[in-house]
């Protein structure tokens, strides 16, 4: 049997047995036909010599001459649509082996996070109203957040008996129940002086 028939059965039961929408359908269509083109190119056309010669480094061949035009998620889908394919043909013994299991999905992308230039945070820090107790409260976080490169949860949690303005500290919790000892920059410590809050309680919660 084609490769290629043995495709159209598989698709069939996609949308017959399990039900899958037309258009889940057609995009494993497009995935393995792109597929069968790579196996044509090393002499797999056939069901049996696509038991006898597929190889896991094939599949791995395949997704790397599509790394640097594909995004990580289309080359997940791939091998999705291939190793479904696979453990159907193994369930009818089409294929001796499954190599598709042997083949690792691609790590997904992690957007790398954007920075605030120093333009960009001198308008932030200074957009708060300081006519106001809650501006006056707002300018301070976001002092002490970026002079001290605190966390949101770890400045929330921050309480009056924690600082020591005189000496420039502050005494952090962090992930773990970690203390570690901050500095104060100057801005910092103006604007919690500013804020002038009680000598205990959450220095911002209670505003």
């Amino acid at each position: 049997m084609r490769v290629l028939a043995g495709f159209d059965l598989f698709l069939a039961d996609l949308e017959d047995r399990r039900g899958l929408s037309p258009e889940t359908v057609r995009a494993y269509r497009n995935d393995l036909g792109d597929w069968h083109k790579s196996l044509e190119k090393n002499g797999i056309t056939d069901l049996s010599a696509l038991s006898l010669g597929l190889k896991a480094t094939h599949i791995r061949t395949y997704l790397n001459s599509l790394f640097q035009t594909h995004e990580r998620s289309s080359l997940s889908r791939r091998l999705s649509a291939i190793r479904s394919f696979l453990r159907f043909a193994r369930a009818r013994q089409w294929v001796t082996r499954d190599v598709g299991a042997l083949v690792p999905s691609p790590r997904a992308e992690r957007d790398l996070p954007r920075f605030l230039s120093v333009e960009e945070m001198r308008e932030l820090v200074e957009a708060p109203d300081l006519s106001t107790r809650l501006g006056i409260r707002d300018r301070a976080l976001f002092e002490v957040l970026y002079g001290c490169g605190l966390r949101v949860s770890e400045a929330v949690g921050l309480n009056w008996s924690a600082l020591d303005l005189e000496q420039g500290w502050i005494r952090v919790f962090g992930k773990g129940s970690k203390e570690r000892m901050a500095p104060l920059g100057r801005p910092a410590r103006s604007a919690l002086m500013a804020l002038a809050g009680a000598n205990e309680g959450p220095i911002f919660r209670n505003v």
